[in-house]
């Protein structure tokens, strides 16, 4: 109904990245400013430079930004996105609550480390 509304663009590109559609995903990040979901979804799509050049910006920007684990999950850097995570957990970062459903988290979830996360956050068995 509003072409302008951020979230409906970042639950599109959610949908889109989930479904393979990297393309469509990364046109709704485009529109929806987030920059780490954006760069999830270069790496995601191949376009590695494209992704390390955003995360780059976006760390310069904004040291402390909560979605880094994200492109290093998708880049495939699981120590990086684990100490990433650590940190946010450190931080008492809210959105890690929705962890456990978040499918960037995907790449992680086989790692022991991941259950024992959920399990410092609360969410874990």
């Amino acid at each position: 109904m509003d072409p302008e509304f951020r979230q409906g663009h970042v639950e599109l590109g959610r949908i889109l990245k989930a479904q393979g559609d990297f393309e469509g995903a990364i046109r709704e990040f485009l529109v929806s400013q987030r920059k780490d979901l954006l760069a999830a979804a270069y790496a995601m799509s191949g376009r590695r430079e494209e992704a390390l050049r955003l995360q780059a910006e976006i760390t310069s920007k904004e040291p402390g930004n909560a979605g880094g684990w994200r492109l290093l999950a998708s880049l495939g850097e699981t120590d990086r996105a684990f100490a990433a995570l650590l940190k946010q957990y450190e931080g008492r970062s809210e959105p890690l609550v929705l962890l456990s459903v978040d499918p960037d988290a995907d790449p992680l979830r086989s790692d022991p480390r991941f259950q024992e996360l959920l399990r410092r956050i609360h969410l874990g068995a």
